[in-house]
């Protein structure tokens, strides 16, 4: 099963960063999770993507980060890593 995020350059080509917002529903609360994708600029031009949560007193804390080599694949990585995310969380 894929989870579709609403991506904020949705129509936007060739975006050079990208990211949503997202709450995973747990029994008797909910999570949001931020993830962030963006090209690092270079010869390589790989992407970079974060998936950050919020603590609701400022602070942020990435739950998971890595790079990829385009926005397409940071993008199904970061819905693989919120899928995994569900499972484990509901399965505690």
């Amino acid at each position: 099963m894929s989870i579709e995020l609403e991506w904020d350059s949705v129509g936007i080509e060739d975006a050079d960063w990208d990211a949503c917002e997202t709450t995973i529903e747990l029994e008797d609360s909910v999570l949001t999770v931020c993830p962030f994708v963006a090209v690092v600029p270079g010869p390589d031009e790989r992407t970079i993507f974060t998936v950050d949560v919020p603590d609701g007193r400022g602070s942020i804390r990435s739950i998971a980060v890595g790079f990829a080599n385009t926005v397409d694949e940071a993008k199904a990585m970061i819905a693989e890593v919120i899928e995994r995310i569900k499972s484990s969380l509901k399965a505690a």
